[in-house]
């Protein structure tokens, strides 16, 4: 996890990209994390960064990735939801209802396939939420 960031470093960032961060991420910047590594980038939720194009998805947010083959997560701004994507389809493969909903059982699951030493149990197990 890396250290939140102030309100004006959010409103620099939302400046540099001609948008505004949606705000259950938002508050999630500022006071959880600015972005987070799970299981050697397992799953990482991205913080604030220097370069973003998202000029044809007005209303999606790409929040994280997942190493195991560059599947992605987005929060859609008109409901709040985040959604699981291919790595170069952004058709929802798999939705939560919240943020909050989303870390609290993907952790979880995350958690499940790997040993208490942080080594993954089954390297032949894919660790991203629905197999693609």
């Amino acid at each position: 996890m890396y250290p939140c960031v102030t309100e004006t470093e959010v409103c620099d960032l939302e400046k540099r990209l001609g948008i505004a961060i949606p705000k259950v991420y938002k508050d999630f910047l500022m006071n959880v994390s600015n972005g987070f590594d799970i299981m050697n980038c397992t799953l990482a939720l991205h913080g604030c960064r220097t370069s973003y194009d998202r000029s044809d998805l007005d209303s999606w947010y790409l929040l994280g990735t997942y190493e195991y083959d560059g599947s992605k997560l987005y929060l859609n701004t008109l409901d709040d939801k985040i959604y699981y994507c291919d790595r170069y389809d952004a058709t929802p493969l798999k939705s939560w209802d919240s943020l909050s909903a989303m870390l609290t059982s993907d952790i979880e699951r995350i958690f499940g396939l790997f040993d208490a030493d942080g080594h993954c149990i089954d390297e032949d197990v894919p660790t991203t939420p629905v197999v693609i």
